[in-house]
């Protein structure tokens, strides 16, 4: 099966990056990202913890923050911000 999509210019560049940073061809790449989004059109809903965490695991999810500021850190330049009020 083919499918046509039309892209802006700026989609087909971040198309074709995102390709040849994953060493594929566009339309492999689409096509692996589409394999491996089984239920994009009617996600299902995690019920338990296992499940959420699958989810996440399985979406890249986890450790997603684990590059940014800890807890009391992020607080306190949050904080700091709101002093100065430039946020």
């Amino acid at each position: 099966m083919s499918i046509t999509v039309d892209l802006t210019p700026d989609q087909e560049k971040r198309l074709r990056r995102r390709a040849r940073a994953a060493r594929m061809a566009p339309a492999d790449y689409v096509r692996d990202l589409i394999l491996r989004q089984p239920d994009a059109v009617r996600p299902t809903i995690p019920m338990s913890n296992a499940e959420f965490f699958a989810y996440w695991e399985a979406n890249d999810a986890l450790g997603a923050f684990a590059d940014g500021p800890d807890s009391p850190e992020l607080a306190r330049q949050l904080r700091q911000a709101a002093a100065r009020r430039d946020w």
